[in-house]
């Protein structure tokens, strides 16, 4: 039985490579792309999302971060162009509209103007690593996205609540009508009915009480202690930086203090 030949390769015991590279020629990059097309070997694996992952969100306590000089300039040139805009009694623009316009203001801004928002976003980060040396809590908490039971239900539309009234009378006018068809008959009769204006009142003074609840809701929550502790470390930030240095380490010192 003869013996194989040293240069013979085997297709079984590898992939098929070009043979001017099993000669040790130089292949073209371009051919690289297609070898690995070739070999069957070949796996591109991809990253895959784990499950189980937890969404976390800023924790309440933790220091507030700080906004760049264009949200500044931002946050204050929307309730400028709104006002400007209802003043002319001119047609409400969508908020995309609005951000247009106030992005081209901002690209307008001449160096001295927009070293004022530059100013005061510098400001706004020193407040905040002021902040960071001082806040010792968590920074992130679980995202558990359970309804907050001490939190307002928001009312039903007007329609919702026209549904719920009329669902059981028109199913039993049609007993054969399936759920689809029974919504599109309700709706047919939301648009005819003279009872319509009795529930968009109804929806109108629900949604004032809801409101006027949320707020109240939104205040109890600013008076938890961890928020009130964030809101009282970010006045002594912004107390510090109006003071000269040696009476930052004071205003330092009676915070700890206090604390202990």
């Amino acid at each position: 039985m003869n013996a194989p030949k040293p240069n013979s390769v085997s297709n079984t015991s590898m992939p098929s490579v070009p043979r001017r590279q099993l000669r040790g020629e130089a292949i073209p990059s371009s051919s690289f792309g297609a070898i690995l097309v070739q070999n069957p070997t070949t796996k591109i694996t991809k990253k895959k999302k784990t499950r189980g992952t937890k969404i976390r969100k800023k924790a309440p306590g933790a220091p507030r971060r700080f906004k760049t000089a264009f949200i500044f300039f931002s946050i204050t040139k929307h309730k400028q162009i709104r006002e400007e805009l209802q003043n002319q009694d001119a047609p409400k623009r969508p908020t995309t509209a609005i951000a247009k316009m106030v992005s081209e203001a901002w690209k307008n801004l001449s160096k001295d103007d927009r070293a004022i928002w530059d100013d005061l976003a510098a400001k706004d980060k020193a407040r905040y690593e002021i902040e960071r040396s001082l806040y010792k809590g968590p920074w992130q908490v679980s995202n558990n996205k359970q309804r907050d039971p001490t939190a307002p239900r928001r009312p039903c539309s007007a329609f919702v609540s026209f549904l719920h009234a009329k669902r059981g009378e028109v199913k039993r006018e049609n007993p054969t009508a399936s759920s689809s068809e029974i919504m599109k008959l309700v709706a047919k009769a939301w648009h005819n009915s003279p009872e319509r204006i009795h529930f968009l009142d109804a929806e109108a003074k629900q949604l004032a009480q809801y409101k006027e609840k949320t707020k109240e809701w939104k205040e109890m929550q600013q008076r938890k202690p961890e928020v009130l502790l964030a809101t009282k470390r970010e006045q002594m930030a912004w107390k510090a930086l109006e003071s000269p240095l040696p009476r930052r380490k004071n205003l330092f010192n009676e915070d700890h203090t206090s604390k202990n």
